[in-house]
């Protein structure tokens, strides 16, 4: 059986500085051969030199989906139909990925607009008379709608 390494030996292995190799084993993931999760994680042998190869691609200006097509080619991963599904799951990730992100600016830009809000309303309970319950009533409201999120 194949011995296992740390990511910090594979890393030392690759030639790259620690940083340097998490930010590329994150990158292309998937094409670096592992068992485990989290930081129980272990490393093939040959994920050293798949992330050496991953900088190589990089200090040439390749994109990263080309990137990451050689690193699947280069693994043996079957054939060239289990690399386009790879693709297409990892595309789908992206559009996904997207989608929640524009959902996520969307209710950033709504909570902001509540936040203006509210700071107006004390901006005016700071120089008025207006009622302080009134305004507390606002919070309330403004933290029930927050809640709902």
């Amino acid at each position: 059986m194949e011995k296992l390494l740390s990511f910090k030996e594979v890393a030392a292995r690759a030639g790259l500085g620690e940083s340097r190799a998490r930010t590329l084993r994150e990158r292309y993931l998937k094409a670096v051969p592992s068992v485990g999760e989290g930081r129980s994680r272990r490393y093939a042998e040959a994920a050293a030199s798949v992330l050496s190869r991953a900088n190589e691609l990089e200090k040439q200006g390749k994109k990263d989906r080309e990137i990451l097509e050689e690193l699947l080619r280069g693994r043996d991963c079957g054939n060239s139909h289990e690399l386009d599904e790879v693709l297409n799951r990892l595309d789908s990730e992206v559009i996904a990925l997207r989608r929640q992100l524009k959902l996520l600016r969307q209710e950033s830009s709504s909570l902001k607009r509540k936040v203006d809000y509210l700071e107006k309303k004390l901006c005016r309970v700071e120089k008025s008379s207006w009622g302080f319950r009134e305004f507390l009533e606002h919070i309330v409201l403004f933290v029930e709608d927050i809640l709902d999120f």
